[in-house]
């Protein structure tokens, strides 16, 4: 029992390190900004606030088209603030909507794979 905890584990710790790479890539990747300017541009007629990361906000903040306030503590993407409304369209927001998305899956070949080993 106590090896098949451990096996599990390490098969979460993989899975986490793919995450991270995901992470790591998508703002990194040539296409990044125009994802930013695309998520700004969305919003641009409705006043709004848009907040990056420390990093992107020194990188692209003015380059937006929009106002960019202060920096948030996200990985990437943007927070749109309209009026009342705070829109999530960070990376960290959008990879543990796929994390959850895909968790029962994982764990079910996790699992299978696990007691195949056992």
């Amino acid at each position: 029992m106590e090896r098949r905890k451990l096996l599990l584990a390490a098969r979460w710790k993989a899975i986490e390190r793919v995450f991270e790479e995901a992470r790591r890539r998508a703002v990194e990747g040539e296409r990044y900004v125009e994802l930013l300017r695309a998520i700004a541009g969305r919003h641009a007629s409705e006043g709004a606030i848009v907040r990056l990361s420390r990093e992107d906000t020194e990188r692209y903040g003015g380059s937006l088209g929009v106002k960019v306030g202060e920096p948030v503590g996200i990985s990437g993407g943007a927070l749109v603030e309209t009026g009342r409304q705070v829109l999530d369209y960070s990376l960290d927001e959008a990879l543990a909507a796929v994390r959850a998305k895909m968790a029962s899956e994982l764990d079910r070949m996790l699992l299978s794979g696990a007691s195949a080993d056992s």
